[in-house]
């Protein structure tokens, strides 16, 4: 499965802008995500892409904090003995907690810029295909 970063060369981690892991395909707007979907079509190919979408620069939870939370919630969750479906909320809720709320604000953030750039896209997406449409009987 191709991976787009988008205005990124790094693969962005969830809380963080930067994992640390390279990207080899960076684009910078809707609509060259949208010419490498027609592309990506075009040969045949049924894969999804991936678009990695950075929190915003605002949002951002330093790598090394937000590291160093996680830390300690996994310690937290082993100590309380807390284990499968159980142990995403409670790490969830120990970040919140150990973030004093700032992990909610950088989550809802970051689905609010994916919800954003996906209306962009579909709407580079469907010009393109008017484009199209509009070349081929025209």
């Amino acid at each position: 499965m191709p991976i787009l970063g988008y205005k990124t060369d790094n693969f962005p981690a969830f809380y963080s802008r930067k994992s640390g892991v390279q990207i080899d395909t960076r684009v910078d707007s809707p609509e060259e995500i949208a010419q490498h979907f027609n592309i990506h079509r075009s040969l045949g190919l049924a894969s999804s892409l991936l678009v990695a979408n950075p929190v915003p620069k605002t949002n951002e939870i330093d790598r090394g904090t937000v590291s160093v939370f996680i830390e300690k919630a996994l310690v937290e969750a082993k100590e309380n003995h807390v284990y499968g479906k159980n142990l995403t909320p409670f790490l969830l809720s120990e970040i919140y907690r150990l973030s004093n709320g700032n992990s909610l604000k950088t989550n809802m953030a970051l689905a609010l810029s994916n919800i954003k750039l996906g209306a962009q896209i579909a709407l580079a997406l469907s010009l393109s295909k008017q484009c199209s449409a509009n070349t081929n009987h025209g």
